[in-house]
């Protein structure tokens, strides 16, 4: 296998994030897909580090509801304690890469839309990417990455935004309705897991990709939450606030402009009522359930991170105090989504009356 540091912001972290790779033989010619824990064969993982956030749980708590809602795209996951050469370096989630094989897609090999693509809502200045003509919006193209001209998905994309914007939702240039662009239900599904968890992202990056066979778009899979569930302060840890809706960040997000359109409503709230159970602290299968049995689960693992990486606890990160135990930024977590909760029980059922 092969180890190489992956990440953007959190690169420049302590603690580091790592991309691995399996191959057939130590000549790393020939890479080999290994089903690992049961998440599949392939032979790209990640090991995400969660070094900013101080509860570890968040990202885990964010994929769990993913796959719950049943989002297709959503990745497996299991937490791992990991030593590199016997030297232990924390507690780690290791999980699918996002690649066109876990989202089900080959690529296109021309510029068309015979193939599929891998897209990624960003706000980083990567390459390739397009500038969405509207919304002067960034989407970075992570498959394929070998092509001359991306004009086909430019256009495809620039024609999607143009219906999602319109007052009759259709795009005045082909007469195409919004969702016929975008699979409903898929970016539903990302819009309940990034405003639930109040993901800082929520309305700047987020992946999609492009499905030949269906000729759609559809969103995921749900991707980074280390910075969700009130890590940071602010109106970030405001249980009682639409994040989304607000416009946080960009206003032109296409998860807040959906909004717009009754049926994009009417099937948050559809997913809502249908799996109601996630969001009821009270359920012993909800995610606040969830959030207590990791914590009993990764006692030990927790407190090994922490003594490797004890200076984490006591670092002053948007306006939480220096001084704070696991337990009390354990306590900022579960007391969110506690109060998450009793705010969506009215939230999501008044989407209806939104025009």
């Amino acid at each position: 296998m092969s180890l190489k540091g992956r990440g953007n912001a959190t690169w420049t972290d302590s603690k580091k994030g790592y991309a691995l790779t399996l191959y057939a033989d130590d000549r790393y010619d020939n890479k080999k897909a290994v089903d690992v824990c049961g998440m599949g064969a392939s032979a790209k993982w990640v090991l995400t580090a969660n070094h900013r956030d101080r509860t570890l749980l968040r990202s885990a708590l964010a994929y769990t509801i993913a796959k719950e809602i049943g989002m297709e795209s959503a990745i497996g996951f299991v937490f791992t304690d990991l030593y590199i050469d016997g030297e232990y370096q924390g507690l780690y989630i290791l999980s699918e890469k996002i690649d066109k094989n876990r989202v089900g897609i080959s690529t296109a090999d021309s510029d068309s839309l015979d193939g599929g693509y891998l897209l990624e809502f960003d706000n980083y200045g990567d390459h390739p990417q397009i500038r969405m003509k509207l919304s002067g919006q960034r989407v970075t193209i992570n498959a394929p990455d070998d092509l001359d001209c991306y004009k086909s998905i430019e256009r495809f994309l620039n024609s999607a935004e143009a219906a999602i914007n319109a007052p009759d939702g259709k795009d005045p240039a082909t007469g195409k309705s919004w969702n016929e662009f975008i699979d409903v239900t898929s970016f539903a599904q990302m819009w309940i897991v990034r405003e639930y968890s109040m993901d800082y992202d929520a309305n700047v990056n987020y992946h999609l990709y492009y499905d030949p066979d269906d000729g759609r778009l559809r969103a995921g899979p749900a991707w980074d939450f280390d910075n969700s569930f009130a890590r940071s302060a602010g109106i970030y840890a405001d249980p009682e606030t639409a994040l989304i809706e607000s416009g946080e960040r960009n206003s032109s997000s296409w998860l807040r402009l959906l909004m717009k359109h009754e049926l994009f409503r009417k099937e948050i709230i559809g997913i809502y009522e249908s799996f109601n159970y996630l969001f009821d602290t009270s359920n012993g299968n909800s995610v606040y359930a969830l959030s207590l049995r990791l914590r009993a689960e990764l006692e030990s693992s927790i407190n090994m991170n922490f003594t490797v990486w004890s200076s984490q606890l006591r670092y002053k990160y948007w306006n939480y105090s220096s001084d704070m135990s696991y337990d009390g930024h354990f306590a900022i977590l579960t007391g969110f989504i506690e109060k998450r909760n009793e705010f969506w029980k009215e939230y999501i059922p008044g989407l209806g009356k939104l025009k």
